[in-house]
């Protein structure tokens, strides 16, 4: 879409806030305390490795951002991202 209307994003998200569908999102984390961090078969901080849900739960954090917040990303503009470079 972006080849054939850059601005569609841009249009599409203004359009979507003037008719009062703001954008949100869902985030989710997992936690584990220190001890459970020592117990654990793999560094928790290794990006590779998937904590077990069954183990760490994920926890939904969410938000609806303000309005006044979204408006103002109308102004953001993303670089421009060059494909198979």
């Amino acid at each position: 879409m972006s080849r054939d209307d850059p601005d569609f994003s841009i249009r599409d998200l203004f359009n979507a806030i003037s008719d009062g569908r703001h954008p949100s999102w869902t985030m989710y984390v997992q936690t584990m305390t220190f001890d459970q961090a020592e117990k654990v078969h793999a560094n928790p901080f290794d990006l590779t490795k998937i904590w077990p849900h069954k183990d760490f739960p994920l926890q939904e954090v969410s938000w609806k951002a303000p309005v006044l917040a979204a408006k103002g990303l109308l102004g953001w503009k993303p670089p421009v991202v060059i494909g198979s470079v």
